[in-house]
């Protein structure tokens, strides 16, 4: 779910008599939807106003001043919802989260639970993301064993639902997403694709007012055992915010897991979620895990693409959640350096076009081939296997392999350096992280790895610190200035708050709204700018940007 954006290259206006009526509804807006529309963007709230009347036929301002003087009447909310949100979402969006989801909390909680397994999808939006999420116990379900699983997603905006339920999507919503996987899960109808009928009959969808309801979304007493709601908290209040996280906790099975979307994470700060992080990504789950190290990477180690290239498709299409798949191996993601750029080792060993999902090839040697591609040989570097041997979890191996090679291989040394943290070595993974930083003094993403391990140790003076060298040597490091003003929001420090989340607003402005922002997964530019202004009393130095 998204808002609609307050910012263009010519910003409207509002009569300023309009002012009081508009404070008014957003008040109202605010307690029956959660959606919270400050002073600064009470614009999109008097476009929505406008775009509601044009419906009608009415004048804007005269609807303005019946919906400002009494409360909404359950009929206006299902008619006014559509004009407040923006759906703007796509299948496997924020692929990292995906992996952990597919990869950390369907196999614990298939060892935990021989029930069936409920996955809520909260704020929906037009269905990509429940579906994604069916295609991902699908891909699983080939690997080992799991329960029968029911995905139901909701939404506040009917027509939303009514899209989702239709299961029809232009080529907008599969930006990333591989030819192969789009040919294998869904079926071309003209210039639309259709989700395949085996996930749509998996998938259900229903409203659902996270402000007003508090029950369960399938009605009821059974509880819910992984909930997504990424991209909503950040258009609530933090009242809201307190509210529907007591309402995640109260129906969250005991380890139930929960998703927000990666700029979201500091606004969970419940005791009951406990935060589970692999690879750059951080979860939640209700209850303590069974082995819970502290995992810290950097996100320049690996692109997360994975899950956009394929995968491992199931082929049966009436039990698409059975069990199955004996031997099939688990994905394997070669990861490069930061920016995407591939390292030299990699570049040598595949060639132009480098495979990032990779399944096994079945010859017991470790060679896998992308689907669409063929290996060009049948040897495996050892930084290759290491990465394999990473992504199997097998700790041991991986050291075996990346030891030798952390001296002379820049990516080598960062994923050794990533290696130690997952295992909850700190003080080895710091000593490696500083001898990195030796070899290569002018990497900022090394610093930034640094600083993410020290905030992972309480100790949030070096992270600060080594942030400022990234900075240093990339004064246009977003994440570095976004993250200084996270450790400044924590320290109670607003002008500093202000100063660092004025800079990363100014260098967003320079790029489009659904850009990604480096290395911060697959944040996009206007999601980091919402997040900035939701987490702190900026909005007068956002006033500037022109978006």
């Amino acid at each position: 779910m998204s808002l609609p954006n307050s910012a263009g290259a010519a910003r409207d206006a509002f009569p300023s008599e309009f002012k009081e009526a508009l404070r008014a509804l957003g008040a109202e807006v605010e307690a029956r939807l959660g959606l919270t529309f400050p002073e600064n963007r009470r614009i999109d709230l008097w476009r929505a106003v406008r775009d509601f009347a044009r419906e009608s036929g009415e004048d804007a301002a005269t609807v303005l001043a019946r919906l400002a003087a009494a409360p909404l009447s359950e009929d206006v909310v299902t008619r006014l919802t559509p004009h407040l949100t923006v759906g703007e979402t796509y299948f496997f969006r924020e692929a990292k989260a995906l992996c952990l989801f597919r990869d950390e909390a369907l196999p614990a909680l298939a060892r935990s639970s021989g029930k069936e397994l409920r996955l809520w999808c909260a704020g929906c939006s037009t269905g990509e993301e429940a579906y994604t999420l069916a295609m991902l116990v699908e891909e699983k379900a080939r690997e080992m064993s799991l329960p029968p699983v029911r995905i139901l997603g909701t939404d506040l905006n009917e027509r939303f639902l009514e899209k989702a339920r239709r299961g029809v999507y232009s080529k907008w919503s599969f930006r990333g997403v591989s030819d192969a996987r789009r040919e294998a899960d869904f079926r071309r109808e003209g210039d639309v694709w259709a989700v395949h009928p085996r996930f749509r009959k998996c998938v259900t969808f229903a409203p659902d007012n996270l402000v007003e309801q508090t029950g369960s979304p399938w009605g009821d007493s059974g509880a819910v055992d992984v909930i997504f709601c990424r991209n909503v908290l950040i258009y609530f209040a933090p009242p809201t915010i307190r509210r529907v996280l007591e309402r995640f906790s109260r129906l969250l099975a005991s380890g139930g897991w929960l998703f927000v979307a990666s700029c979201e994470t500091a606004l969970v700060r419940r005791p009951a979620f406990v935060p589970v992080t692999v690879e750059g990504v951080t979860a939640f789950r209700k209850a303590p895990p069974e082995e819970s190290p502290l995992r810290v990477v950097s996100a320049a180690l690996g692109d997360g693409d994975s899950l956009l290239d394929g995968g491992v498709f199931f082929a049966n299409e009436e039990h698409p959640f059975g069990s199955g798949g004996e031997g099939v191996e688990p994905f394997s993601v070669l990861a490069g350096k930061a920016g995407g750029e591939m390292s030299p080792e990699f570049s040598d060993a595949f060639g132009e076009e480098l495979p990032e999902d990779l399944a096994s090839d079945g010859g017991g040697n470790g060679v896998s081939a992308a689907i669409g591609h063929a290996p060009p040989s049948s040897e495996v570097s050892p930084e290759d296997a290491a990465y394999d041997a990473f992504r199997r979890g097998d700790w041991e191996e991986a050291e075996r392999l990346l030891e030798p090679l952390a001296a002379h291989s820049a990516s080598a040394g960062r994923l050794l350096v990533r290696l130690e943290a997952d295992r909850g070595r700190h003080d080895r993974a710091l000593d490696l992280c500083r001898q990195a930083l030796d070899r290569e003094k002018g990497d900022p993403v090394l610093f930034y790895l640094l600083s993410l391990i020290h905030q992972e140790r309480g100790e949030d003076d070096e992270g600060a610190q080594a942030l400022r060298r990234a900075l240093y040597l990339d004064p246009d490091f977003v994440a570095a200035h976004y993250s200084l003003g996270v450790l400044a929001l924590r320290g109670g420090r607003t002008e500093e708050v202000r100063r660092h989340f004025r800079n990363a607003s100014t260098l967003l402005a320079g790029l489009p709204e659904d850009a990604p922002v480096p290395e911060m997964e697959d944040m996009s530019s206007r999601a980091l700018l919402e997040a900035m202004r939701l987490l702190s009393p900026w909005e007068a130095a956002s006033e500037g940007s022109s978006r």
